[in-house]
C-alpha cells in the first residue's frame, strides 16, 4: 500500500510538472502583487482573500452537495490554526460527535442520515448538520454552524464540458458557471489575482462582475471589491486596476465567498455585494462618520444596511415616524426587498429628483429597536450628495442598466467539481438573472428575496451565462443600455 502511494505522488508531481510547463498552472509575477484597490471597508483587500477570523484555517465537506435520492457518506475535514486542541460537531440530530485529530487536521464521517437529518423541500437546497465546537484548551472558541449543500428534484441536471485539457483540464463549464482547478493556491490565504488571471486566460473580457466560490472553504465574510470606478459624484475616486486581473478593462468588481453554502446570486446578500460596486462610499458631515455600511437613518432600510460598532452590514428592519421636535418613533418592519431610492440614485438607476430627505439619527451609539426614541436635527438629502461630490456621472438615464456576471467556482485541494456539484452551482448562479420572487435559505435565515431586477425597482438586470451575452427583458425597461 505504501508502495503504491510513492507511485501515485510520483505520477501527480509529474503531471502538475508538465501542467506546469505548458502553462496550466499559470502565475505571473503580477499574479502575487498587491493591487491599490477600492474596497467596501468591511475587509482590507489585497492580492490575498482575507484569512479566516477564526481559529480554522480552512475546511472541506466531501461531496460539496449531497443529493437526498443517493445513500452516500459525507467527510468533514477542518484544518486549524495550530491553537485548536479538539472539536466536537453537535449534530441536528442530538449526538455529539468527537472530531479525530491527526496534527491540524480534525475530521468526522456523517451518515446519509446524519447529513440530512429533518431536510424537507422548504429548507431550499441548504441543511444544517449542527454546530462545531472549537476548543483551545478548556476555552469554546464558539459554535460554527455547518451546512451542506442540496441538490434534491428541484434543482435540473446540466450539461458541461472540459476545456484547457493537455493530459490534465484546466476548468469545467455549465451555462452559468465556470469551475478552475487550480491546486497550488494557498488553501487559507487564496490568491484572487491569480484566479482572475487563471479565468482570464480561457474566456473573454465579456464581464462586468465576477462572483468567486473557493474549495476548500473559510470560515470568513463574503466581500466585493472594485476593480475599477468609471463614476464620478458617488465619493469614489475614478480608478482602473483592470490590468492587474487580467481584464482589457470592462470588469467593475468582484464579490467573494468564502463559504459555499452562502452562494446564491438571487439573495439579498450577493445584491448587498453588488450595490458596494457604487454605494457607501459618502463621507458627509450629515452620516455622523459612519462607513461603509449607512448609519443609524432610514437610509439603512434599503439593501445595504446599517453598520454596528464591528463595522459588519446588517439588515435594518425599522421605520422612522416623526413625533414632533425632532424626534422619531422607530417601528418594526418587513425587511427591505428593494433598494431605496438614494442607493438606486448612487447606481444610476433613478434621477436625483426622485430621491426623498432621509433621517439620520444623531446618537449613533445606541441600538436601534423596535419602540425606541431618536432625535434626528439634519435631514439628508441628494441635494447633499451632489454639494459635496457633485453630480452623478454618468446619470440616469444614461447610466447602464445591464450587467454581465460570470460565477467562478475554483476547487484547490480536490479535483474538477461532479456533475451534482455543476448542477447546484449553476442553478445558484443562474437565479441571480431571474425575474420572480424567489425563496432562499441562508445559514439559519430563510423566506423570500427579490432577484436585481426586481430589487432595482425593474430598474436593472443581470445576465448570468457565460457563453451568451442574454438578454433581459426589454418591454419592460425601455430605456436599457448595454
Amino acid at each position: 500500500m505504501l508502495k503504491s502511494k510513492l507511485t501515485l505522488a510520483v505520477v501527480v508531481a509529474v503531471l502538475l510538472s508538465l501542467a506546469s510547463a505548458i502553462g496550466l498552472l499559470h502565475s505571473s509575477p503580477s499574479a502575487q502583487a498587491e493591487a491599490p484597490l477600492q474596497s467596501d471597508g468591511v475587509k482590507p483587500l489585497l492580492a490575498h482573500s482575507p484569512a479566516s477570523a477564526y481559529p480554522i484555517d480552512y475546511f472541506q465537506i466531501s461531496p460539496l452537495v449531497v443529493d437526498p435520492n443517493v445513500s452516500e457518506t459525507v467527510q468533514l475535514k477542518f484544518t486549524s490554526d495550530g491553537t485548536v486542541t479538539s472539536m466536537k460537531l453537535a449534530l441536528a440530530t442530538g449526538v455529539t460527535k468527537t472530531l479525530v485529530q491527526v496534527g491540524n487536521v480534525f475530521s468526522t464521517t456523517l451518515t446519509p442520515a446524519q447529513a440530512l437529518f429533518g431536510y424537507t423541500a422548504s429548507d431550499y437546497n441548504h441543511n444544517i448538520v449542527g454546530r462545531l465546537h472549537v476548543y483551545q484548551g478548556p476555552i469554546d472558541a464558539g459554535a460554527f454552524g455547518v451546512f451542506v449543500n442540496v441538490k434534491d428534484d428541484s434543482i435540473p441536471d446540466v450539461s458541461s464540458s472540459y476545456g484547457g485539457c493537455f493530459i490534465l483540464c484546466a476548468y469545467k463549464q455549465s451555462a452559468h458557471v465556470v469551475n478552475l482547478w487550480m491546486p497550488w493556491l494557498d488553501a487559507a490565504n487564496p490568491n484572487v489575482i491569480s484566479i482572475t488571471q487563471q479565468f482570464y486566460r480561457y474566456f473573454g473580457d465579456d464581464y462586468d462582475f465576477l462572483s468567486i466560490v473557493i474549495v476548500p472553504e473559510r470560515y470568513a465574510n463574503r466581500y466585493h471589491a472594485n476593480v475599477q470606478n468609471n463614476v464620478s459624484g458617488i465619493g469614489l475616486p475614478l480608478s482602473d486596476n483592470t490590468a492587474f486581473y487580467g481584464s482589457g478593462g470592462r470588469l467593475l468588481g468582484f464579490t467573494e465567498y468564502p463559504l459555499s453554502t452562502y452562494f446564491d446570486m438571487a439573495s439579498q446578500a450577493s445584491l448587498h455585494e453588488i450595490g458596494h460596486q457604487w454605494i457607501n462610499y459618502l463621507r458627509s458631515n450629515e452620516l455622523r462618520g459612519v462607513t461603509p455600511h449607512w448609519p443609524i437613518s432610514s437610509l439603512a432600510y434599503g439593501m445595504m444596511g446599517w453598520q454596528d460598532a464591528s463595522g459588519e452590514g446588517l439588515e435594518f428592519p425599522w421605520t422612522f415616524t416623526p413625533i414632533g421636535s425632532d424626534r422619531y418613533q422607530l417601528a418594526w418592519a418587513d425587511y427591505a426587498l428593494t433598494y431605496n431610492s438614494m442607493e438606486l440614485y448612487l447606481m444610476g438607476l433613478a434621477p436625483a429628483s426622485s430621491v426623498g430627505g432621509f433621517v439620520v439619527a444623531n446618537d449613533q451609539s445606541a441600538m436601534p429597536c423596535s419602540g425606541c426614541i431618536v432625535t434626528a436635527t439634519i435631514p439628508y438629502k441628494v441635494a447633499d450628495v451632489i454639494r459635496d461630490y457633485g453630480a452623478r456621472s454618468p446619470a440616469y438615464p444614461s447610466a447602464r442598466r445591464k450587467f454581465r456576471v460570470a460565477t467562478i467556482v475554483v476547487t484547490q485541494s480536490r479535483d474538477l467539481l461532479s456533475d451534482r456539484e455543476m448542477a447546484f452551482f449553476d442553478h445558484m448562479a443562474a437565479r441571480g438573472s431571474l425575474m420572480t420572487p424567489l425563496n432562499y435559505s441562508e445559514g439559519f435565515a430563510s423566506g423570500v428575496t427579490w432577484p436585481f431586477y426586481l430589487a432595482t425597482s425593474r430598474r436593472g438586470c443581470l445576465i448570468t451565462t457565460i457563453a451568451s451575452d442574454g438578454a433581459c427583458y426589454t418591454e419592460f425597461m425601455p430605456l436599457l443600455k448595454r
